[in-house]
């Protein structure tokens, strides 16, 4: 009998183990799918353009003053900085391409061991047309490359000139969200003026 009581107890504890771990396993389960539900992208908007950036989480604003929006995603050692422009400040015949140009020149004529990775490359998204080209770079330094690009929007007068920097392996790894990122940056019809 005591052989049989001693089979009855841990017959008992092996029935309780299984069950504390189908319920912490039930319980694992759901905490991992209530953790891994991905958060709603933050619409970050330049206003005076009507152009609105959404970003996946992990992307923070900088408050950077020189430029109409910069976000920094620090997993990543990423930056996205955004010019937001009208065709009327440029002179009739400035075509997207030459926007581009000029405001990568500006950046790139502050830069050492400049170096054309990407020759120019055109691609439509919907509603725009993504004029796009690869460059690496010193800065103190540190190289890095640097992405421009030049959204050109056809339902409008709006331009986006928008630039990823960041080390050449996280440009490359990343750079299918880079062009997921391009895709979602939109233009509206809602204006503050300047």
């Amino acid at each position: 009998m005591n052989r049989s009581k001693h089979r009855s107890f841990l017959l008992g504890i092996v029935a309780f183990a299984l069950f504390l771990f189908s319920g912490c396993s039930f319980a694992g389960q759901m905490i991992s799918e209530i953790l891994s539900v991905p958060a709603e992208p933050q619409t970050y908007t330049i206003s005076n353009y009507g152009i609105e950036v959404p970003a996946p989480q992990g992307w923070e604003e900088t408050g950077a003053e020189n430029l109409d929006l910069q976000l920094y995603n620090s997993s990543i050692g990423m930056y996205m900085s955004i010019y937001g422009y009208t065709d009327d400040e440029f002179d009739e015949g400035t075509s997207p391409e030459d926007v581009l140009e000029l405001q990568s020149c500006f950046i790139l004529d502050r830069r050492d061991q400049v170096q054309e990775i990407e020759g120019l490359e055109t691609k439509e998204y919907g509603d725009k047309t993504v004029y796009t080209v690869l460059y690496s770079a010193e800065k103190d330094g540190h190289q890095n490359y640097y992405r421009f690009s030049l959204l050109d929007f056809k339902s409008s007068d709006k331009m986006a000139w928008v630039l990823f920097t960041a080390m050449p392996s996280d440009i490359i790894a990343y750079s299918d969200t880079i062009s997921e990122l391009i895709a979602n940056i939109t233009v509206t019809s809602e204006v503050t003026s300047f």
